[in-house]
């Protein structure tokens, strides 16, 4: 055991030299903001550029017309009277569509999007609990949630990693 420790002892000053090279004035690499860079060849150009005009819109549209944002509302206001369907994961797409329109405004500023946005959120904000607990599966209708998510917190996260591992 002693063998093994004393490397790692040993290799420690050394990481924390590399570290301090990469923050000390002179060092001949300087990151750059990725917002400072602009894209604009025919390959990857075209693709932000769909990305940003397209595929970002669509999700958006998408969103709407599988009723994730309903699905905010109604967690904003739960009742029994509430079907709880599609996948217990449907909350993820609208935080993932909002990750990448954000990403898409650093470089894309759109004061219409960034409208939009502030709107979605708006949404999803009113269905978080008062102690930050949001999953809409369970509390749109906490008395028939989603058969994936269970009637408490977290009830079936250790049955569902069980299975995956």
């Amino acid at each position: 055991m002693k063998n093994k420790i004393t490397p790692l002892i040993l290799s420690i000053p050394f990481v924390i030299n590399i570290s301090a090279q990469t923050n000390s004035p002179g060092y001949p690499i300087e990151p750059v903001p990725f917002t400072s860079v602009k894209v604009t060849d025919d390959f990857w150009g075209q693709r932000l550029e769909a990305g940003r005009s397209v595929t970002i819109p669509l999700a958006f549209i998408k969103c709407y017309e599988s009723g994730r944002y309903k699905n905010f509302e109604q967690a904003a206001a739960p009742s029994e009277t509430y079907k709880v369907g599609g996948l217990s994961f449907d909350d993820t797409d609208v935080y993932k569509t909002i990750e990448g329109a954000s990403y898409s405004m650093q470089t894309f500023p759109d004061k219409k999007l960034d409208k939009y946005i502030d709107s979605i959120l708006t949404i999803v904000a009113s269905a978080q609990e008062s102690g930050g607990y949001l999953y809409t599966s369970r509390t749109m209708n906490p008395l028939q949630p989603h058969e994936w998510s269970g009637s408490e917190r977290r009830e079936k996260v250790e049955v569902l990693r069980s299975r995956v591992v």
